[in-house]
């Protein structure tokens, strides 16, 4: 095992990193609390008017629930999480902690709905998994659990590959260099280099497909392949964080990755070369022929409109060349689905 860690190790690591994913998360809704008032991007006197599909949905549309979401209750249930985030931090593998943050991010979710993607799912799947955890204390549970966050972590990155793998303008980069030349999404020297220089774009679009896709692979390869599919996450994520201030959805991706590395340890010791190279090679059959058979499609579709995809185009790619004001908004309070690991 790597540096002779246990699951329990693993796993309060695995919540350590949770807990800066939270204190991240927490302090950009404080960071953009206007946004969540009266006349903001998030203000809950228009969210509220969704039409309830749930129970719970009920339940905040009535006057108590809708209380709970007003400033400034609803930051003190922020606060809460902040603290809950702070005690999984000192103590990990303590209940109160991550079942604190656990039901106060489940809240703020709810609450902001329009703002939630993929990594609010992986830290409530991390969440959840760190308060089982404290409910059977065996080295087999622990382990289960350190297995069952790898699995989840590879099937993210995984069904994230597969998506893309759909979309002409992932395989020509014409999707990248749409983020990457947005004011909301990208910084001003990066996007005019991108715009010069379209073979990065065009390089980096199927790249991204095929290491998103291949990242189950390579955990099942074995440690090494699993430590570069590990890197190669990892450097994603810093370049998330660093260029599309997607600071919180890096974490909360990278929480899991020692989980990832253990379990390709683990395998590792279970499995003989020619078993682990044959479960490789089992499981690679139906995910090769899927990115090939959605590739083939994506190119063989053309855009509804000559150009429209394809070609350079003068139309606005920011709402900022719209609204100054609504891309300031959007930028402060709204996480990138496109370039996101969803569940």
């Amino acid at each position: 095992m790597p540096f002779g860690a246990t699951p329990a190790a693993i796993l309060d690591l695995v919540e350590r990193l949770a807990a800066v994913t939270v204190f991240l998360s927490g302090m950009e809704l404080f960071l953009a609390r206007a946004e969540l008032r009266d006349g903001g991007v998030l203000d809950w006197r228009h969210l509220s008017l969704r039409r309830p599909a749930t129970l719970i949905d009920r339940f905040f549309a009535m006057l108590p629930g809708r209380r709970l979401f007003d400033d400034p209750v609803f930051f003190l249930v922020v606060a809460i999480e902040l603290a809950g985030a702070a005690f999984m931090a000192v103590d990990p593998g303590s209940i109160v902690g991550p079942l604190v943050c656990l039901v106060c991010h489940a809240l703020v979710m709810r609450r902001i709905y329009p703002a939630v993607d993929g990594s609010d799912d992986m830290l409530m799947v991390i969440l959840g998994v760190a308060v089982l955890r404290t409910l059977a204390t065996a080295p087999d549970a622990q382990l289960a659990a350190v297995l069952f966050l790898a699995g989840q972590s590879a099937l993210s990155y995984l069904t994230s590959g597969l998506s893309k793998a759909q979309s002409r303008t992932w395989w020509n980069g014409a999707g990248l260099k749409g983020v990457l030349t947005t004011r909301t999404y990208s910084e001003p020297h990066l996007a005019r280099f991108i715009g010069t220089h379209p073979l990065i774009t065009r390089a980096l679009g199927p790249f991204t497909i095929v290491w998103e896709s291949a990242f189950p692979l390579a955990v099942l390869a074995g440690p090494e392949p699993a430590i570069v599919a590990v890197a190669v996450a990892a450097s994603f994520h810093l370049a998330c964080a660093f260029v599309m201030g997607l600071a919180s959805f890096s974490w909360a991706f990278g929480a899991a990755l020692p989980a990832v590395v253990y379990a390709s340890f683990w395998l590792g010791q279970q499995l003989s070369g020619p078993e682990r190279l044959l479960l490789t090679a089992v499981v690679a059959l139906p995910i090769v022929g899927a990115v090939g058979f959605f590739g083939g499609f994506a190119r063989a579709t053309k855009p509804a409109t000559k150009g429209a995809i394809d070609q350079p185009t003068t139309q606005p790619t920011s709402l900022a060349q719209v609204s100054p004001q609504a891309d300031a908004a959007v930028a402060s309070t709204l996480k990138a689905p496109v370039d996101a690991p969803s569940l």
